[in-house]
């Protein structure tokens, strides 16, 4: 008798759209860890400069690619923002039907809140990694270093991963009200758990693979 297949329909396909390269390689690293198939990871075009041009970005790849549920995840030193557009860009977002994460200052941040909540703010990325290497000391800023090591850097951060998600939550509750005296004023959030919660509804249970080679970081 031939052997019953447990058939599933595929799982509606999610789109990331990111600001910077540095999320683009970690969330990159993400989806082939966890095998999410249906998860696609795009960093924003050169031509994208401000949150708004971002968002419509998000918007026409969702219809080129028939994609559903669609994310743009940024920083605000990786794309221009001002107060006005900041507003204008929530208000689109939401008619585009375009979610919205962030770290403030940057993903590093994000990194550190696997291993604790800081006391303050960071004001600066440089901040962010230099507090993050208490807990991983040959971490460096830039892309160099998680195209080299992002393998092993997101192994070592799954674990911690529920950890990140209650640390980040709290960090919001303490000073997500306060905001960064430069700039678009964005507030000093993480809001990262979020895009998460999309992602396990969307794509499913994480399944981690070890066999995974960091060279592929360079074609994500």
């Amino acid at each position: 008798m031939a052997r019953k297949r447990n058939f599933k329909e595929p799982r509606t396909p999610l789109l990331l759209l990111t600001a910077g390269e540095d999320e683009a390689l970690y969330f990159s690293q993400m989806r082939r860890d966890c095998r999410y198939s249906n998860m696609q990871v795009f960093q924003k075009s050169s031509d994208s400069k401000s949150l708004i041009e971002m968002i419509k970005e998000a918007g026409k790849l969702r219809l080129e690619h028939g994609l559903g549920t669609a994310w743009c995840v940024f920083n605000p030193f990786d794309i221009e923002l001002s107060p006005r557009e900041l507003t204008e860009s929530r208000a689109l977002a939401e008619k585009k039907r375009i979610a919205l994460a962030y770290t403030n200052p940057g993903i590093e941040f994000w990194f550190y809140l696997h291993f604790a909540i800081p006391d303050t703010p960071f004001r600066s990325r440089e901040d962010a990694a230099e507090a993050l290497r208490r807990y991983i000391p040959e971490y460096r800023l830039g892309t160099r270093f998680l195209k080299d090591q992002g393998v092993d850097l997101y192994m070592k951060l799954f674990t911690n991963k529920a950890q990140a998600v209650l640390h980040a939550n709290r960090f919001n509750m303490l000073f997500g009200d306060r905001v960064g005296m430069s700039g678009p004023r964005l507030d000093y959030s993480c809001t990262i758990p979020k895009f998460l919660k999309s992602v396990s509804d969307v794509c499913g249970k994480c399944f981690i693979s070890k066999g995974q080679n960091a060279a592929e970081l360079q074609n994500y």
